[in-house]
């Protein structure tokens, strides 16, 4: 038993200064528009005078099979350049947010779907959620008034046993909850939209309302959204820490997403 305690000591030891390594690359290496195969083997180098050719080899490697790197030429690196998420808007989504701006014009609301994410799932839901947030005032009033237009569908944020009974049986539900003060979002074509980062934050922090995005599923759709897309670590830690879930996701996200901690601060 010593032994072993002995053994995970020293793993752990090891895979802490990996971290901290990749931590300290990412953070010389950021702003520059690109760098060398012999800038990076200088890097590693300084903290493994007998750094091997096959060793550093490996390092690449290992750099280029997580995305944070990739080739730029013979011996050129970069920093794996992503685009920004853009939200597939549809028709519904915007006739709703149209329908309220212009019976309350409001200054706060915001509108999605669950299904821009579930191409980044394993299993494939049934059904998908439309979000619609708006301030905490006028929730139940905007609850009516969708309910009036032939919106049998409209759920207000739903409690578990609603979700269960009720929700899960439609196939398009709306779903109207609070609009958070100071959440990510983005302006398209007059229209308020959550940013990925928001999206993500929300899945890991309702977790009633977003009940079968969660444990693998939700691991598996950070990976997949973080190996495709730009994402802002800052913005996702200064939303979860808003929603009161800050130490939490960045534990998830150190431990069973591997993200370099540099990125979340």
């Amino acid at each position: 038993m010593l032994f072993v305690g002995i053994y995970w000591v020293s793993l752990s030891t090891k895979i802490m200064k990996v971290k901290e390594r990749l931590n300290k690359f990412i953070e010389q290496f950021k702003d520059h528009e690109s760098f060398t195969r012999q800038e990076l083997y200088n890097f590693f180098k300084s903290y493994e005078p007998d750094l091997k050719e096959s060793t550093f080899a490996w390092r690449i490697y290992d750099l280029k099979n997580r995305d944070i790197i990739k080739s730029k030429g013979q011996g050129i690196y970069t920093f794996n350049q992503k685009p920004i998420f853009k939200p597939p808007i549809d028709r519904k989504l915007s006739r709703i947010y149209t329908s309220i701006q212009n019976r309350y014009d409001l200054e706060k609301i915001c509108i999605w779907d669950t299904s821009w994410l579930h191409d980044y799932m394993l299993h494939q839901p049934t059904f998908s959620l439309k979000i619609v947030e708006v301030e905490k005032e006028v929730l139940e009033p905007i609850f009516y008034f969708l309910k009036d237009t032939n919106n049998r569908n409209v759920f207000l944020y739903p409690d578990e046993p609603l979700m269960d009974r009720y929700v899960s049986e439609e196939i398009k539900p709306v779903i109207i909850k609070p609009y958070i003060s100071r959440s990510p979002v983005i302006e398209l074509k007059n229209k308020t939209y959550p940013m990925i980062e928001k999206m993500l934050v929300d899945l890991f922090c309702d977790t009633v309302l977003f009940k079968i995005y969660q444990s693998s599923e939700l691991v598996r759709i950070f990976i997949q959204v973080n190996k495709l897309y730009t994402l802002n670590y800052s913005t996702i830690m200064t939303y979860a820490k808003r929603r009161g879930k800050g130490s939490e996701l960045k534990r998830i996200l150190d431990s069973e997403i591997s993200i370099p901690m540099v990125l979340i601060k």
